[in-house]
């Protein structure tokens, strides 16, 4: 079968819009495991003071605010592509001295002028991305070129990892399809760049980066229980179209199927995972 298409800029910031409220209230605490792992990879303690730092798809804020916490001394820029994150995290963030702007924007067309940033961190964004190698392009063109090779600049992005090892995302569309529904993907994995770490960190070198590192990173689930998660995940505006396909004795199977299945994951030892991959790359 043919490779789908990537969703385009527009879908992207439409879908997004969409899922704001319910992502800050219900997914942000799973991407905030993932974000301080990103954030030490950047290595504030070295940003002198006045340093500046780019976050694209700083999403509802949350990351911003750690980021801010930890770096008082830096000048922060932030922008996101969909307008309702931009105005959650303009609320989370207000009167952060250390904030200099909130703003709308596109990860592959950033509105800055070359080499602004010392530092440029994106959580969760590339692999969702029209085209990866633009974002990664456009990454290394703000970044200022550092002559010290004791303090690079560096930029650090975190994609989704492998499909086996993240069954908070992989188990819902498995009970769906189990039980006949159809929910053919239209556009591609967010598994596409997570499987292979030296291909990731070849595409961050091709974007012009000096070098780069890449580990992966899990997030576990929390509250470790089967009721919780399944409460997520049959809520969710993304699971709703699904769940109305079949009337009420369908969505009646398909959460005890759901819920069977993650207390299955749970009662053989392991929680409930989303693992991701990190790419670290210098300039």
């Amino acid at each position: 079968m043919a490779d789908l298409p990537p969703a385009t800029t527009e879908q992207i910031r439409t879908t997004w819009t969409n899922f704001a409220d319910y992502y800050g209230v219900h997914f942000q605490k799973m991407t905030n495991q993932v974000y301080n792992s990103v954030l030490y990879s950047l290595d504030l303690q070295t940003l002198p003071e006045g340093g500046t730092v780019l976050e694209t798809a700083c999403g509802a804020g949350e990351g911003l605010a750690t980021l801010s916490r930890h770096a008082p001394h830096a000048r922060i820029s932030a922008l996101d592509l969909s307008p309702r994150m931009v105005e959650m995290s303009q609320a989370l963030l207000s009167g952060v001295s250390s904030i200099v702007e909130i703003k709308e924007g596109d990860n592959e067309h950033l509105p800055f002028p070359d080499a602004s940033f010392n530092r440029y961190i994106s959580n969760l964004s590339l692999h969702i991305v029209a085209d990866t190698d633009a974002m990664l392009r456009e990454a290394r063109r703000v970044l200022v070129t550092s002559e010290d090779s004791n303090n690079p600049s560096i930029a650090v992005f975190s994609v989704w990892g492998r499909k086996e090892n993240s069954s908070f995302f992989t188990l819902m569309p498995k009970v769906v399809s189990s039980l006949g529904i159809s929910t053919a993907d239209t556009t591609r994995s967010s598994f596409h760049l997570g499987g292979d770490l030296n291909a990731l960190r070849k595409r961050a070198i091709d974007a012009g980066f000096k070098s780069a590192l890449a580990y992966y990173h899990t997030s576990v689930f929390t509250p470790m229980t089967a009721e919780a998660f399944a409460a997520v995940m049959l809520n969710s505006p993304r699971t709703q179209q699904d769940l109305e396909k079949g009337g009420e004795e369908m969505k009646k199977k398909i959460t005890e199927t759901l819920l069977a299945e993650a207390q299955a994951i749970i009662d053989s030892g392991s929680p409930i995972c989303w693992e991701n991959a990190v790419l670290v790359a210098f300039a």
